[in-house]
Parts: structure tokens; sequence; C-alpha cells
């Protein structure tokens, strides 16, 4: 695992699961996350299995998400998240909007 802020209201991390157990096959994730402003901000998750457990093949997860902050604690967001075999890269992902409450 390593995470590091590369610039300004910027965080990335990588982390990586180089052994199969059991349970679940060798992996590796990238995280990206950028504050644009004090209101407006995005992040990126993109995973990488080696597995068969999923698909029959190797499987990619994709999320994507950008975030405005309309008041204190309430947030408008837009998401899209993909999750699919390799072979198949066709990106559609599934878009989901709405309102987010920070407690």
């Amino acid at each position: 695992t390593w995470g590091k802020s590369l610039w300004q209201g910027n965080w990335t991390g990588l982390k990586g699961f180089v052994v199969a157990t059991a349970d679940s096959n060798a992996m590796a994730s990238l995280f990206v996350s950028q504050d644009f402003t004090g209101r407006f901000s995005m992040y990126l998750v993109f995973d990488y299995g080696w597995g068969t457990w999923v698909f029959g093949e190797e499987q990619t997860y994709l999320e994507i998400e950008a975030k405005y902050r309309v008041a204190e604690r309430l947030y408008l967001f837009a998401q899209g998240r993909e999750f699919r075999g390799v072979t198949d890269w066709d990106i559609d992902l599934d878009l989901v909007m709405g309102l987010k409450y920070r407690f």
C-alpha cells in the first residue's frame, strides 16, 4: 500500500494484493482524489483483478464520482460504476445522481 499527495488538493493511493487466497485473487488498485475548489471535488477508483472468480476471466472495476457542496453538509453528486471482465471493454457506466447529507 502506498499513498501520497502529489500536488495541491490531490491524494493518490496504490494498493496491491499480490498473493491469491481461497477467498480472493491477486488485485491491484488505484485511487485518485482531487479537490478543485472548496466546493467541487472528484475521485476515481480503478481495480484490476487477476482471478477468475466472477466472470471466469480477469476483471476490472471502475468508479468515478463528482461532488459539489451545496451547503455546509449537503452535497450534489454524480457517480458512475462499471464492473466487468477484461475482454469486454465496452464501457457503459451505471450512473447514479443524488444528494448526500453528511452527519
